[in-house]
Protein backbone atom coordinates (compact mmCIF):
# COMPACT_ATOMS: atom_id res chain seq x y z
CA UNK A 1 0.00 0.00 0.00
CA UNK A 2 1.49 3.42 -0.80
CA UNK A 3 -0.56 6.55 0.46
CA UNK A 4 -0.34 10.13 -1.02
CA UNK A 5 -0.74 13.42 0.86
CA UNK A 6 0.46 16.67 -1.50
CA UNK A 7 -0.73 20.65 -1.55
CA UNK A 8 -1.02 19.74 -5.21
CA UNK A 9 -5.14 19.67 -5.34
CA UNK A 10 -7.15 17.71 -8.36
CA UNK A 11 -7.38 20.43 -11.23
CA UNK A 12 -4.17 19.28 -12.77
CA UNK A 13 -2.39 16.27 -13.83
CA UNK A 14 0.12 16.08 -11.12
CA UNK A 15 -1.90 13.54 -8.32
CA UNK A 16 -2.73 11.39 -11.86
CA UNK A 17 1.45 11.38 -13.29
CA UNK A 18 2.40 10.02 -9.68
CA UNK A 19 0.06 7.70 -9.70
CA UNK A 20 1.01 6.37 -13.27
CA UNK A 21 4.62 6.02 -12.11
CA UNK A 22 4.04 4.30 -10.07
CA UNK A 23 2.02 1.38 -11.60
CA UNK A 24 4.48 1.67 -14.41
CA UNK A 25 6.68 0.03 -11.36
CA UNK A 26 4.41 -1.60 -9.41
CA UNK A 27 1.37 -2.65 -11.24
CA UNK A 28 -0.25 -4.30 -8.03
CA UNK A 29 0.57 -1.06 -5.64
CA UNK A 30 -2.43 -0.27 -3.55
CA UNK A 31 -2.61 3.58 -4.27
CA UNK A 32 -4.92 5.61 -1.66
CA UNK A 33 -5.10 9.43 -1.29
CA UNK A 34 -4.62 10.31 2.16
CA UNK A 35 -5.26 14.27 0.96
CA UNK A 36 -4.60 16.67 -1.96
CA UNK A 37 -6.18 19.72 -0.22
CA UNK A 38 -3.54 20.69 1.93
CA UNK A 39 -2.98 24.45 1.81
CA UNK A 40 -0.17 25.26 -0.73
CA UNK A 41 3.48 25.02 0.76
CA UNK A 42 2.00 24.56 4.21
CA UNK A 43 4.54 21.66 5.40
CA UNK A 44 3.59 22.05 9.02
CA UNK A 45 -0.20 21.55 8.50
CA UNK A 46 0.80 18.11 6.41
CA UNK A 47 2.94 17.26 9.07
CA UNK A 48 0.16 17.26 11.61
CA UNK A 49 -2.37 15.41 8.73
CA UNK A 50 -0.23 12.55 8.81
CA UNK A 51 1.00 12.15 12.51
CA UNK A 52 -3.30 11.73 13.58
CA UNK A 53 -3.38 9.18 10.00
CA UNK A 54 -0.95 6.89 10.20
CA UNK A 55 -2.27 4.47 12.71
CA UNK A 56 -5.08 3.80 10.51
CA UNK A 57 -2.88 1.97 8.23
CA UNK A 58 -1.43 -1.36 8.45
CA UNK A 59 2.50 -1.95 9.26
CA UNK A 60 4.84 -1.53 6.62
CA UNK A 61 2.32 1.01 4.23
CA UNK A 62 4.83 3.65 2.42
CA UNK A 63 3.40 7.20 2.87
CA UNK A 64 4.57 9.79 0.01
CA UNK A 65 4.38 13.40 1.13
CA UNK A 66 5.13 15.53 -1.16
CA UNK A 67 4.74 19.45 0.13
CA UNK A 68 8.28 20.36 -0.84
CA UNK A 69 8.69 24.38 -1.91
CA UNK A 70 12.00 23.54 -1.22
CA UNK A 71 11.89 21.77 -4.56
CA UNK A 72 14.73 21.53 -6.60
CA UNK A 73 17.16 22.94 -4.14
CA UNK A 74 19.79 21.00 -2.15
CA UNK A 75 17.20 20.43 0.38
CA UNK A 76 17.33 16.12 0.96
CA UNK A 77 14.65 13.45 0.03
CA UNK A 78 14.69 11.00 2.84
CA UNK A 79 13.19 7.36 3.30
CA UNK A 80 12.51 6.63 6.67
CA UNK A 81 11.46 3.55 8.74
CA UNK A 82 9.51 4.06 11.69
CA UNK A 83 6.69 3.15 14.26
CA UNK A 84 5.86 0.03 11.67
CA UNK A 85 5.67 2.55 8.68
CA UNK A 86 7.53 3.87 5.87
CA UNK A 87 7.98 7.11 4.40
CA UNK A 88 8.78 9.32 1.04
CA UNK A 89 9.50 12.89 0.84
CA UNK A 90 11.49 16.14 1.58
CA UNK A 91 13.28 16.82 4.53
CA UNK A 92 11.56 19.35 5.47
CA UNK A 93 9.91 18.94 8.78
CA UNK A 94 7.01 16.99 7.37
CA UNK A 95 8.55 14.03 9.26
CA UNK A 96 9.73 15.30 12.58
CA UNK A 97 7.24 13.49 14.71
CA UNK A 98 8.53 10.65 14.08
CA UNK A 99 11.12 11.14 16.87
CA UNK A 100 8.19 9.96 19.28
CA UNK A 101 9.28 6.38 17.70
CA UNK A 102 12.75 7.21 18.26
CA UNK A 103 13.71 2.88 19.09
CA UNK A 104 13.12 1.86 15.89
CA UNK A 105 13.74 5.01 13.29
CA UNK A 106 15.83 4.26 10.48
CA UNK A 107 16.15 6.48 7.75
CA UNK A 108 18.31 6.94 4.16
CA UNK A 109 18.73 10.11 2.04
CA UNK A 110 17.65 9.22 -1.09
CA UNK A 111 20.80 9.65 -3.71
CA UNK A 112 20.60 6.48 -6.39
CA UNK A 113 19.47 8.16 -9.35
CA UNK A 114 18.93 4.06 -10.84
CA UNK A 115 15.59 4.29 -8.64
CA UNK A 116 14.48 7.69 -10.07
CA UNK A 117 12.80 7.89 -13.68
CA UNK A 118 15.35 8.60 -16.42
CA UNK A 119 14.63 12.41 -16.55
CA UNK A 120 14.62 13.84 -13.79
CA UNK A 121 12.91 17.36 -13.54
CA UNK A 122 13.92 20.43 -10.95
CA UNK A 123 9.89 20.94 -10.05
CA UNK A 124 8.40 17.82 -9.94
CA UNK A 125 10.52 15.79 -7.99
CA UNK A 126 7.10 13.87 -6.48
CA UNK A 127 6.93 12.63 -10.14
CA UNK A 128 10.30 11.99 -11.14
CA UNK A 129 12.04 11.30 -7.35
CA UNK A 130 9.41 9.95 -4.77
CA UNK A 131 6.85 7.77 -6.46
CA UNK A 132 9.19 6.07 -8.24
CA UNK A 133 11.45 5.30 -4.99
CA UNK A 134 8.33 4.24 -3.05
CA UNK A 135 7.27 2.12 -5.83
CA UNK A 136 11.08 0.46 -5.50
CA UNK A 137 10.72 -0.39 -2.34
CA UNK A 138 7.31 -1.91 -2.63
CA UNK A 139 8.83 -4.11 -4.98
CA UNK A 140 11.33 -5.15 -2.10
CA UNK A 141 14.03 -3.08 -2.87
CA UNK A 142 15.97 -2.41 0.44
CA UNK A 143 15.79 1.05 2.37
CA UNK A 144 19.70 1.09 2.78
CA UNK A 145 20.28 0.84 -1.11
CA UNK A 146 18.35 3.93 -1.90
CA UNK A 147 21.42 6.43 -0.23
CA UNK A 148 23.32 6.40 2.98
CA UNK A 149 21.91 6.52 6.00
CA UNK A 150 20.26 9.60 7.85
CA UNK A 151 20.22 10.05 11.50
CA UNK A 152 16.98 11.11 13.49
CA UNK A 153 19.04 14.28 14.62
CA UNK A 154 18.94 15.22 10.96
CA UNK A 155 15.34 15.11 10.11
CA UNK A 156 13.72 18.75 10.80
CA UNK A 157 11.12 19.33 12.52
CA UNK A 158 8.95 21.95 13.93
CA UNK A 159 8.68 23.99 17.03
CA UNK A 160 6.00 21.99 18.60
CA UNK A 161 6.31 23.09 22.19
CA UNK A 162 3.43 24.67 24.03
CA UNK A 163 4.07 27.93 25.96
CA UNK A 164 2.62 27.04 29.67
CA UNK A 165 2.40 28.72 33.04
CA UNK A 166 0.43 27.84 36.12
CA UNK A 167 -3.27 28.67 34.38
CA UNK A 168 -3.00 28.95 30.78
CA UNK A 169 -1.24 26.92 27.76
CA UNK A 170 -0.94 28.12 24.45
CA UNK A 171 -0.78 26.33 21.42
CA UNK A 172 -1.33 26.57 17.89
CA UNK A 173 -4.26 25.69 15.34
CA UNK A 174 -2.26 23.17 13.40
CA UNK A 175 -4.90 22.54 10.57
CA UNK A 176 -8.34 22.95 9.97
CA UNK A 177 -10.80 20.03 8.42
CA UNK A 178 -13.58 20.58 5.86
CA UNK A 179 -15.87 21.11 8.73
CA UNK A 180 -14.25 24.29 9.32
CA UNK A 181 -12.95 22.88 12.96
CA UNK A 182 -9.94 24.43 14.34
CA UNK A 183 -7.55 21.12 15.60
CA UNK A 184 -4.84 22.16 17.78
CA UNK A 185 -1.45 21.10 18.76
CA UNK A 186 -2.70 20.78 23.03
CA UNK A 187 -3.80 17.39 24.25
CA UNK A 188 -5.53 17.32 27.23
CA UNK A 189 -3.49 15.58 29.54
CA UNK A 190 -1.45 18.46 29.68
CA UNK A 191 -4.46 20.31 31.74
CA UNK A 192 -5.23 19.42 35.01
CA UNK A 193 -8.01 16.76 34.61
CA UNK A 194 -10.19 18.11 37.68
CA UNK A 195 -10.31 22.06 35.75
CA UNK A 196 -11.49 20.20 32.09
CA UNK A 197 -15.25 21.20 32.35
CA UNK A 198 -14.67 24.75 33.54
CA UNK A 199 -11.28 26.04 31.11
CA UNK A 200 -11.78 28.72 28.54
CA UNK A 201 -11.07 27.68 25.29
CA UNK A 202 -9.92 31.09 22.91
CA UNK A 203 -8.84 31.39 19.34
CA UNK A 204 -9.52 34.17 17.01
CA UNK A 205 -12.68 35.63 17.71
CA UNK A 206 -14.31 33.26 19.72
CA UNK A 207 -14.26 31.73 23.31
CA UNK A 208 -15.38 28.53 24.57
CA UNK A 209 -16.24 27.24 27.92
CA UNK A 210 -15.20 23.71 29.01
CA UNK A 211 -14.26 20.45 27.53
CA UNK A 212 -16.90 18.36 26.50
CA UNK A 213 -17.35 14.57 24.38
CA UNK A 214 -18.81 15.14 21.08
CA UNK A 215 -20.17 17.78 18.94
CA UNK A 216 -23.88 17.33 19.87
CA UNK A 217 -22.89 18.41 23.34
CA UNK A 218 -23.95 22.41 21.73
CA UNK A 219 -26.80 23.62 20.76
CA UNK A 220 -26.96 23.72 16.71
CA UNK A 221 -24.96 26.61 15.86
CA UNK A 222 -23.20 27.41 19.50
CA UNK A 223 -19.47 27.03 19.53
CA UNK A 224 -17.90 24.11 21.59
CA UNK A 225 -14.47 22.79 22.55
CA UNK A 226 -14.03 18.93 22.66
CA UNK A 227 -11.31 16.15 22.02
CA UNK A 228 -11.30 15.30 18.84
CA UNK A 229 -10.52 12.14 16.70
CA UNK A 230 -6.77 12.92 16.84
CA UNK A 231 -6.63 12.91 20.33
CA UNK A 232 -6.43 17.02 21.23
CA UNK A 233 -8.39 19.64 21.54
CA UNK A 234 -10.45 21.12 19.30
CA UNK A 235 -12.74 23.94 18.45
CA UNK A 236 -15.75 23.41 16.66
CA UNK A 237 -19.61 24.56 15.74
CA UNK A 238 -22.26 22.03 16.04
CA UNK A 239 -23.50 22.12 12.65
CA UNK A 240 -21.45 25.20 12.01
CA UNK A 241 -17.68 26.25 11.09
CA UNK A 242 -15.42 27.18 13.80
CA UNK A 243 -12.76 28.28 11.69
CA UNK A 244 -15.48 31.43 9.55
CA UNK A 245 -16.61 32.41 13.12
CA UNK A 246 -13.40 32.37 14.43
CA UNK A 247 -11.88 34.59 11.59
CA UNK A 248 -8.57 32.17 11.09
CA UNK A 249 -7.04 30.76 8.16
CA UNK A 250 -4.45 27.82 7.42
CA UNK A 251 -1.99 30.40 9.25
CA UNK A 252 -2.03 28.37 12.90
CA UNK A 253 -3.07 31.37 15.17
CA UNK A 254 -2.47 30.41 18.76
CA UNK A 255 -4.66 28.34 20.79
CA UNK A 256 -5.50 28.88 24.33
CA UNK A 257 -6.71 27.36 27.31
CA UNK A 258 -6.56 28.99 30.82
CA UNK A 259 -8.24 28.33 33.70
Amino acid sequence: MITLTTDFGLDDGYVAQMKGVIHEIAPHAKVIDLTHSVPPQDMEWAAWLLHDSIEAFPDDAIHVVVVDPGVGTARDIVAIESGGQRFVGPNNGLFGFLAEWEQDFRAVKVKQPKFWRDAVTATFHGRDIMAPVAAHWLQGVALAEFGPESGLHEIVDFDRRLMENEKRIEGRVVRIDRFGNLVSSIHPDTIPQEVLPNVQVICGDVIANGVHTCYADAARGEILCLVGSCGRLELAINCGNAAEAAGVTSHHPAFIVQW
